[in-house]
């Protein structure tokens, strides 16, 4: 400490002073744990499909041991390894491409007995399902309950009760207590907290330290484990709250331990902000029937959590005559900077007749950054029963791209599809294929099988994507831009995945551009859509078909 005799400066020199304080105090360097990027937008790659799969939900956590597990509902694992209610498997690989797993447990034997593929028990007419799965200090913990199918209501609905926590010291060989045991006497019984899934850091229920190594987690997190759940529905629920219990008492496996966030907004730090009954919980996110079972993901880069609301638009209107429509899935992007909230959705898609649900990031694959990932999903389950190549009920994985202030990402402002009137098709060979089933946009494509046919397409923008195919059947293809080529990309592939964006150009002038791309190998050429980029634009109507934003608040106040 030291005394500088200000008062004696001239008003020029204090103000100077002044100034050489400031600069020194911004020039001081914030903690990182202090620093908190809002996210302001996202970007979802091309679908990559894994034939060898099947099944839902695809709950991720990274043990301490290294090894990332899954949990799979209605599931075969991989290459039919299995029939389960519920699963327990190992991921190897974080990108899109390249992922594979191997069945740990099937949980359907004597001793861990949760049932084959949709096994219903008569004595309620319900099934087991897996919600979420974590790691803490060593041990898997999985969240499971009743859950009734939606054919037995009217609104569609898929009904969850009686949820439990059950856990295993071995990674996932064995698992306490018993299915028997979480039926007579469930941890959380009745709806109110019947789908709990896991916020999630990102090993072990620990971050990065920037050093190498691991440190604890911010917001009570050092101490605590968070889970979120809404109602008691597996989709289109309209309430989530926040439970909580202390990291030393999670293995206790007793609900009296757990504590509900009731804050409705206020400081979640606070201990009296915090409830042993549920009943006195506050939702932290409030969107009528817009809410699915959920998890939730930290972002250690950006030091903000992610959730991705899933749900059925045809299921918002019970009475609506539509009835329910698997195929089209909506997700809602929020973000925030502590669980508790405020939760604000900074991104929105519908995927129309994919029927994509139950995203889940791969927390292994988030990078440094924090501002790409790889999501997990599931495809259409009502094609469960399909043939092999259309059946879209398998795992998909996806590139996700996050957006700051500081690193905006550009919208589409509008999706072209093949069969618009805009697009020159260019040679015989032309012809449309429509209500195809393999998961293309729109359910059609236009295709060419003679070398040197073309497609043309003028478009006002800054930018565009060229949205196609991969198969064994396609080959190479010349993009042209203004009549200069730019590329050739190669469609060639071992298996058919659906909406690949082969080409992507978004530094032009904008201004009217054309893009032409001519057949130079293969059996064919496809076209699936393009998505075009104009400067500060937001996705069209066509894109975003049910958005009803009043309606959605966080604690029941934020408006979006």
């Amino acid at each position: 400490m030291f005394y500088f005799p200000a008062k004696k400066l001239s008003i020029p020199g204090r103000q100077i002073l002044i100034a050489l304080i400031l600069i020194g105090l911004c020039a001081i360097p914030i903690p990182s744990s202090f620093k908190s990027t809002p996210i302001t937008g996202a970007e979802i790659g091309s679908p990559i499909r894994y034939y060898e799969t099947y099944g839902d939900i695809w709950a991720n956590t990274w043990a301490d041991n290294g090894v990332v597990y899954v949990m799979s509902d209605d599931s075969k694992g991989w290459n039919e390894s299995n029939s389960s209610n519920v699963c327990i498997m190992t991921f190897t690989g974080t990108k899109p491409t390249g992922l594979s797993g191997g069945l740990v447990n099937a949980l359907n034997t004597e001793s861990s007995n949760f049932g084959v593929l949709a096994e219903i028990d008569p004595a309620d007419n319900s099934t087991w399902k897996g919600n979420g799965l974590t790691c803490v200090d060593g041990i898997l913990y999985l969240t499971v309950s009743r859950h009734t199918y939606g054919w037995n209501f009217a609104d569609k609905r898929q009904r969850a009760f009686n949820a439990s926590i059950i856990k295993s010291s071995d990674y996932g060989k064995t698992w306490t207590p018993s299915s028997k045991h979480c039926f007579q006497e469930p941890m959380f019984p009745g709806p109110t907290f019947a789908v709990p899934m896991f916020v999630e850091y990102i090993k072990n229920y620990k971050i990065p330290d920037g050093k190498g190594g691991w440190k604890m987690p911010p917001h009570g997190a050092d101490s605590n484990v968070y889970a979120v759940s809404n109602e008691g529905f597996w989709c289109n629920g309209s309430r989530l709250i926040l439970g909580r219990v202390k990291r030393s008492k999670i293995g206790r496996l007793k609900a009296s331990d757990w504590e509900f966030y009731r804050g409705d907004g206020a400081d979640g730090m606070l201990s009296e902000n915090w409830s042993n009954d549920v009943k006195k919980a506050t939702p932290i996110l409030s969107a009528p029937s817009r809410l699915g079972q959920v998890g939730i993901q930290f972002i250690p880069g950006l030091n903000r959590y992610v959730m991705i609301e899933w749900f059925y638009p045809s299921l918002i209107d019970p009475k609506g005559p539509e009835g329910m429509n698997t195929g089209t899935c909506s997700w809602h992007f929020y973000e925030a900077p502590t669980p508790w909230g405020p939760w604000k959705k900074f991104f929105e898609k519908t995927f129309e007749y994919e029927g994509y649900y139950n995203p889940f990031i791969l927390a292994k694959s988030i990078s440094p950054d924090g501002l790409t990932m790889t999501l997990l999903t599931a495809g259409d389950f009502w094609t469960w029963s399909f043939p092999e190549e259309t059946r879209l009920y398998r795992l998909y994985a996806m590139e996700l791209r996050l957006g700051t202030e500081f690193n905006p990402i550009p919208r589409p402002s509008s999706i072209i599809n093949d069969d618009d009137q805009r697009i020159a098709y260019k040679g015989k060979s032309w012809s449309a294929e429509t209500g195809r089933l393999y998961g293309d946009y729109r359910k059609d494509i236009h295709s060419a099988t003679a070398q040197g046919d073309s497609f043309e397409l003028e478009f006002t923008g800054n930018g565009i994507d060229f949205i196609t195919e991969i198969n064994q059947d396609l080959g190479r293809v010349d993009i042209n831009i203004d009549g200069a080529l730019q590329t050739t990309v190669d469609c060639h592939g071992p298996v058919r995945q659906t909406q690949q964006i082969m080409y992507r150009n978004r530094d032009l002038k904008f201004g009217t551009h054309t893009i032409r791309g001519i057949k130079r190998s293969g059996e064919r050429l496809i076209v699936d859509a393009f998505q075009i980029y104009e400067p500060d634009k937001i996705p069209s109507p066509e894109k975003i078909p049910f958005r009803r934003l009043d309606q959605e608040s966080s604690r029941g106040r934020l408006r979006h």
